[in-house]
């Protein structure tokens, strides 16, 4: 409050207020845009000047009044400080949320890596199995190929065979026609 509103409050001079705040050592300090020196009246000074003055009904409705201010600004300062305490609040969640998505992209990062070299191990497998593939495709044929030439080996030792049989027994039998004509007459 300004030394002007208190002297119309109370019906006196400004300059009776200004003599009275010198006697009693009540502090300046600047205000307004000028930053003019002025006297610093809280709403307990208000109250000993109105007293002082003989308004004393009106000292008792400021200080009421003062009350309602100090209540009203304790009010504003829970209201502050609530106001803090959420956007805090809000900053932290905020940060947890980065920190969860900056988490979550490293794991996305590091599952894509994973994938990357699982899709290689699987090209190298393939490349593996195509070759194993022609490998026994090449033992087949070459199996099948040995089979054939064990069957004809087969087929010719048989065909030996008989022929030795054949010529073994035409032998005999060349014996036998022999041994007719010059056949030992048994005794």
């Amino acid at each position: 409050m300004t030394t002007k509103e208190l002297a119309e409050k109370c019906s006196v001079s400004e300059q009776s207020i200004r003599a009275w705040c010198k006697r009693n050592n009540i502090s300046k300090a600047p205000q307004g845009a000028d930053n003019k020196l002025a006297y610093q009246i809280t709403s307990d000074i208000e109250n000993e000047i109105l007293k002082y003055y003989g308004k004393e009904q009106l000292a008792k409705v400021t200080k009421s009044s003062s009350e309602s201010e100090k209540s009203q600004i304790s009010e504003s300062k829970k209201l502050a400080k609530d106001e803090k305490e959420i956007s805090e609040s809000e900053e932290n969640q905020e940060t947890q949320e980065k920190k969860d998505e900056n988490a979550a992209n490293q794991l996305i990062n590091e599952l894509i890596r994973q994938l990357t070299e699982k899709d290689k191990q699987i090209q190298m497998i393939q490349e593996q199995n195509k070759i194993l593939t022609e490998s026994l495709h090449f033992a087949q044929e070459n199996s099948k190929s040995l089979t054939d030439a064990i069957v004809a080996a087969q087929a010719l030792h048989a065909a030996t065979i008989q022929t030795t049989a054949l010529v073994d027994n035409s032998a005999e039998q060349e014996l036998k026609w022999w041994q007719r004509i010059f056949k030992k007459k048994e005794i």
